[in-house]
């Protein structure tokens, strides 16, 4: 009749033993440890397509900046587009010393917003992005002819943080 050895297998933790039988009716076992070893292939590709995180190459962020300067006055347009989804995003802009805040226009009101006369640091924030493209255009206030606002755009697209530099953007009276 033959003999039934097992041989356990290390390589593949799915498939705890391997049976195969000498004798006429050889080769059952390994017809077992095939189908087996599939299974445990296939399991295995499963687990790892799903722990995989997707690349987001596709995925872009740009912006385009017009500046006009009026008796003092300096009036900032940014037109932001993305595609891809976001899930939040936020522009701070950093006013050198003696710049202080005037007004804003947008194309979607964000939840946080300076408030006119605020110095320093603004930040404007939506929770839910606007639509690509939208626009902000803020005015400022500046007593000194030179320095620098910085600018940065900050956004979430699944559970990572990113940021884009927008142009700095240099005073003049």
């Amino acid at each position: 009749m033959g003999t039934w050895t097992t041989y356990s297998t290390p390589i593949f933790p799915l498939v705890l033993h391997i049976v195969s039988k000498t004798g006429l009716d050889k080769g059952v076992g390994m017809l077992r440890f095939i189908v087996e070893k599939s299974l445990a292939i296939c399991v295995l590709t499963v687990l790892l397509s799903t722990m995989t995180r997707p690349v987001f190459s596709e995925f872009t962020l740009s912006s385009a900046q017009s500046v006009a300067y009026t008796n003092g006055t300096v009036t900032v347009n940014n037109s932001i587009e993305y595609t891809g989804p976001l899930y939040a995003i936020a522009i701070t802009i950093h006013l050198p010393e003696n710049v202080m805040y005037i007004s804003s226009k947008t194309t979607s009101q964000p939840v946080i917003q300076p408030q006119r006369g605020d110095i320093g640091l603004l930040e404007f924030v939506w929770i839910t992005p606007p639509e690509s493209p939208f626009d902000l255009s803020y005015s400022v206030k500046s007593v000194v002819s030179s320095g620098v606002i910085q600018a940065k755009v900050l956004y979430r697209r699944m559970n990572e943080e990113l940021h884009y530099d927008l142009p700095n953007v240099q005073l003049r009276l």
